[in-house]
């Protein structure tokens, strides 16, 4: 539901609520606010709870999920509740009176006439014998609840405060508009101190001497005690490491008065300076504390965070958040930055190279640079496989690597060509990179090869094998027979008079 957060004017509220004899139960809360006219909750179409049958049962408004609240900020009104029934049955329900900001729970009582049951927005039953069937009810003609607002005069709130370690307070209640007068501080004074005056939104105000002001602040207010030096009482300052911290810090003799707290000296293996702990407090150096007596400050510690910076390198672009870690290890991340003329080579830390995936083990704020490069492809031209391109940086010198190709039949590496530039590199011989560069193999035939042929005789047997060629050196692996003999079963091949199975080599 919509909440309305303006002020409230003197103005009359109303809701339009649905008559069930059970209520649903709402997710959020309806709050009234000074701006609120006339505000309507439209029930229409809410899953009611199961009914209950009677002359009469209670049904709670909010009594779970969805309180009436009224929120008045300065607390000059009140309010007052009234339910009355729209349809045809009465209502026997009190008014209530509540105040701004407390929440208010209706609990009302319907009775419907002639023995009709409420249930879901409809109403069914009979009257003087007959059926009624069933009739449809408008939930927003059902029930109507008024919460009217009448204002009355609050009185505003001063709060004194001691502005000591002792943290004393006080208060007194002024009228809207009335003339008042500030009383004298009954505070105990910090040793070494007394009172001078009252400060109020930045302003001195001195009670001695019986001045009267008006109330013009429209709001609750605070009153500091400001104390100053009465005697020259001698102060030591202590100062102490704290839990893990190492160090000294000397003792600092002064007076009774205010006092700076000074920047920490001390020092934590693996914690950094968090605040200064004085009387349950914490306290930043340069805060400035009265202090009417000896004091002891101790330095409290946090767990210390480093900064990983990315920087996109020379001509790089884009950007990559910081990332705030305790220090340990550091798992380097995919870079995100982009080159419009060379491809991601990198990370550079603290002059050390690191690709994605590395774990480098940090202790200081680092900025992890991107590094930038040509990349070196390869072709297998008419061979077969895959070789991984390699990215090197501008101006560095690559060796050209062993071919790792698979050659066509009856080829090998003869070297590799450079694309652009037709260059010819073996392997071992260096490319000063200044480009992209391909490398494509470029094969040779193979010398002296020579191919004998294989015959199948089916040595009394019928039908035909066709004979095959092999490269001399090569092994052969001898097929099924396929030839036929009646009466006879194949029981392998002999070559050179010795004897060989199907599958043998």
């Amino acid at each position: 539901m919509k909440t309305m957060t303006n002020k409230l004017f003197p103005v009359a509220l109303c809701v339009v609520l649905v008559l069930a004899l059970a209520m649903a139960s709402w997710a959020t809360t309806t709050t009234f606010t000074r701006a609120d006219l006339i505000y309507t909750i439209d029930l229409t179409g809410y899953d009611f709870a199961t009914p209950h049958d009677g002359d009469s049962s209670p049904t709670t408004l909010g009594a779970q999920d969805d309180p009436i609240v009224v929120n008045d900020n300065n607390g000059h009104y009140q309010f007052y509740v009234t339910w009355e029934s729209l349809d045809e049955g009465y209502s026997d329900m009190d008014g209530a009176d509540f105040e701004a900001g407390v929440t208010y729970y209706a609990t009302f009582h319907f009775q419907a006439l002639n023995g009709n049951t409420f249930w879901n927005g409809e109403r069914w039953g009979t009257y003087n014998n007959q059926s009624l069937g069933k009739v449809i009810v408008d939930p927003e003609d059902n029930t109507r609840a008024t919460i009217s607002r009448v204002e009355f005069t609050c009185p505003y709130v001063i709060t004194f405060l001691s502005n000591t370690v002792r943290n004393e307070t006080d208060s007194m209640e002024v009228m809207p508009e009335a003339n008042f007068q500030l009383p004298i501080c009954s505070f105990t004074a910090p040793t070494g101190a007394k009172f001078k005056c009252w400060v109020i939104n930045g302003f001195q105000y001195d009670p001695s001497k019986g001045n009267t002001y008006g109330y013009i602040w429209d709001q609750n207010l605070e009153a500091t005690a400001l104390w100053v030096e009465d005697d020259s009482v001698p102060v030591t300052v202590s100062f102490y490491a704290g839990e893990g911290g190492q160090g000294e810090m000397a003792e600092v003799h002064t007076t009774a008065g205010n006092y700076t707290l000074p920047e920490c000296e001390f020092t934590h293996p693996t914690k950094t300076f968090r605040a200064w702990l004085l009387g349950g407090n914490e306290y930043q150096p340069g805060y400035v504390a009265f202090v009417p007596g000896d004091i002891s400050l101790t330095a409290l510690w946090q767990d210390s965070q480093i900064t990983v910076s990315f920087a996109a390198g020379e001509d790089g672009e884009g950007e990559m958040e910081d990332v705030l870690m305790a220090p340990g290890d550091f798992e380097l991340p995919e870079c995100e930055f982009d080159h419009s003329d060379l491809y991601f080579r990198c990370w550079s830390v603290n002059g050390i190279e690191h690709q994605p995936g590395d774990v480098i083990e940090l202790e200081h704020n680092v900025t992890v640079t991107a590094m930038w490069g040509h990349l070196i492809s390869f072709s297998p031209s008419e061979g077969e496989g895959e070789m991984d391109g390699v990215i090197v940086a501008d101006g560095a010198t690559y060796v050209a690597p062993e071919c790792a190709f698979t050659a066509p039949e009856d080829n090998e590496f003869d070297y590799w060509r450079v694309v652009p530039g037709g260059a010819h590199l073996d392997p071992g011989d260096e490319l000063e990179v200044d480009d992209d560069y391909v490398l494509v193999a470029i094969w040779k035939d193979i010398q002296g090869v020579i191919y004998e042929w294989v015959f199948f005789n089916g040595n009394g047997g019928e039908g035909e094998m066709d004979g095959e060629q092999v490269r001399n050196g090569d092994s052969y692996e001898l097929p099924e027979c396929e030839f036929t003999y009646e009466g006879y079963v194949f029981t392998g091949w002999d070559v050179n008079d010795e004897s060989y199975a199907v599958g043998d080599t």
